[in-house]
């Protein structure tokens, strides 16, 4: 009957218990015959295999027995087996890498920058000064003029793209010209042969002119000394006289 309680035993003490009851009164932690106990108990066992809690993955040994070569520079461990020496400090080799892209080191060339290795491409980009033409790093051999750096062999005419290398140069608005595309561009053109002035000039008519080119419109002799104008343009007195004085 459900709720009735009884004083008799679970099982017949002398009987001889099938194989599967024995196990299930194990499992159950029955005390076996004789023992003089009846309460039943279920206990959760803890398998034998059960992980250590305290393990994490940082705790997990190196997998080299041998001695330790040092503490690597990028991440801080011991180093066992094979490591890479570079400015003064050891390092995993899949550790010495461009502080900058990460790229690996040990197969080809680095720059260090205080204290720190660096690929080629980061280098140039980080701490090198740049091209005023091309935008890219110069290294070697470079030009330094107007402020700037430039490759050797873009230093070259704003206009014409002549190479100005070992030649004059100008300046007009911060880039460098010849001189013939200089003065074309600062408005320093003769108004008489269209060419640039480099040199001693007349200012006349809001015009520059080589001195030589200073001509009368109707005669085209060179004005020497005083000159007439009429409708912008220039007269020697001497056709201008002939040409415009009442008769």
């Amino acid at each position: 009957v459900r709720g009735a309680s009884t004083n008799k035993p679970l099982y017949n003490q002398n009987q001889n218990l099938p194989d599967e009851l024995e196990t299930l009164l194990e499992n159950l932690d029955v005390p076996p015959p004789n023992s003089g106990g009846n309460r039943l108990s279920v206990q959760k066992k803890v398998a034998s295999h059960a992980p250590n809690p305290r393990a994490t993955v940082n705790q997990i040994p190196p997998e080299s027995s041998g001695p330790s070569e040092g503490i690597c520079s990028f991440c801080n461990q011991q180093i066992y087996g094979p490591s890479f020496i570079a400015l003064g400090q050891k390092w995993h080799k899949e550790h010495f890498v461009c502080a900058q892209c990460s790229s690996l080191l040990i197969t080809g060339s680095f720059f260090p920058k205080d204290n720190q290795p660096y690929c080629q491409n980061c280098y140039y980009s980080l701490f090198m000064d740049s091209c005023k033409t091309c935008g890219q790093p110069v290294a070697g051999d470079c030009i330094n003029a107007l402020g700037s750096k430039w490759h050797v062999e873009h230093f070259t005419c704003a206009q014409c793209s002549k190479s100005l290398v070992g030649d004059m140069f100008y300046e007009f608005q911060g880039k460098p010209y010849c001189a013939p595309h200089y003065f074309e561009n600062a408005g320093a053109v003769c108004g008489g042969c269209h060419k640039a002035i480099n040199g001693a000039f007349l200012s006349v008519l809001g015009k520059k002119y080589h001195p030589e080119h200073f001509v009368c419109c109707y005669c085209m002799n060179p004005i020497k000394g005083t000159y007439k104008q009429k409708d912008d343009k220039p007269y020697c007195p001497n056709c201008f006289k002939r040409l415009f004085s009442p008769a």
